[in-house]
């Protein structure tokens, strides 16, 4: 997913897209953009973009009743 200079990876091609699109058409529209990048590991939630969040959340396993 993340890639390497020579070739980088969905996450870094998905956000160079969204922004080229935007600088694009910024005369024609306002944009606002938020980003949030999730790391989902041993039912723990960890938000990779803020770097004080040290203590991940721990997540409510659910089921679907319709199953």
């Amino acid at each position: 997913m993340y890639g390497d200079k020579q070739s980088p990876g969905v996450i870094f091609q998905s956000v160079q897209y969204i922004y080229e699109h935007i600088s694009a058409n910024k005369d024609k529209k306002k944009y606002e953009l938020s980003l949030t990048f999730l790391e989902i590991y041993n039912e723990e939630l960890k938000d990779l973009l803020q770097p004080d969040n040290t203590a991940p959340k721990q997540l409510k396993i659910r089921e679907d009743n319709k199953k």
